[in-house]
């Protein structure tokens, strides 16, 4: 066991999952904003087998600002100021995952690493690398959501960074056997990935603050209520979706 400079406990060994599992151990420290682009370059990634490996030429360009617009129905120019500074900043994006579901912790981290290798950012253009450490981990995240249909436009009407990383906690533990329930250190290490010090105070402010907006914007944007109940050892159970939304919203 090392500990690194944020005081995480990291372990020597890590394994990274080769197969359908419960993903949900995977997190990153993103913004809503930055969820979304880092979403759009992930499955572009992925589709054109660029900006995956170690080798400096492997970097893949995108016309960021008008893939994006196009993807979300929105003007280019809406992009233009978030794209350059995801780029500005995507030394500060990390990656937080733990094999072992039950051991997610917000003070235990088995691995933690850079997102990318490189961005940068001109005139509307955005080329990237991906950390090829993590590589083998983003494609099993990737396949996931690919297989639900969940993308850039699914976080369209998203309007917190909660939002989007309960729903892809929940779509991450998806057919792997998980029940949906959750205790509350898996969802403070999830949903405060990037502010691990924040609602401390109560489990109802917690539970306020974090998840009840969460499910808020989630049943909003599937027109669908997403239930959940706080069980008697404290767990939270949520409700099975439908993700036809998911699809819909690419009509």
């Amino acid at each position: 066991m090392i500990i690194n400079k944020e005081g995480y406990k990291l372990k020597k060994t890590i394994n990274f999952p080769d197969k359908d599992t419960a993903l949900f151990g995977f997190r990153t420290n993103l913004s809503l904003s930055d969820q979304r682009i880092f979403l759009y370059l992930l499955k572009s990634a992925f589709e054109q087998r660029k900006g995956l490996g170690a080798n400096k030429k492997d970097v893949l360009q995108l016309y960021i600002t008008f893939e994006l617009g196009q993807a979300l129905g929105k003007e280019t120019g809406k992009f233009c100021v978030p794209c350059k500074n995801f780029a500005d900043r995507s030394d500060e994006f990390f990656i937080y995952w733990n094999s072992k579901t039950d051991e997610i912790d917000q003070a235990q981290i088995e691995f933690t690493d850079k997102i990318f290798s490189q961005v940068v950012y001109k005139n509307g253009h955005m080329s990237f690398q991906f950390n090829p450490k993590i590589v083998s981990l983003l494609e099993a995240v990737i396949n996931k959501f690919n297989r639900y249909g969940y993308d850039v436009s699914s976080l369209a009407v998203a309007s917190s960074k909660y939002a989007s990383r309960l729903q892809e906690m929940l779509l991450l533990c998806r057919g792997s056997g998980q029940k949906y329930v959750f205790s509350l250190g898996q969802l403070r290490a999830v949903l405060l990935a990037d502010d691990v010090n924040s609602y401390k105070a109560t489990k109802g402010e917690f539970i306020r603050h974090c998840v009840e907006p969460a499910v808020q914007d989630i049943s909003k944007a599937s027109g669908e209520i997403l239930t959940y109940k706080i069980l008697e050892d404290g767990k939270v159970q949520f409700g099975k979706q439908r993700l036809d939304y998911l699809s819909s919203n690419k009509q």
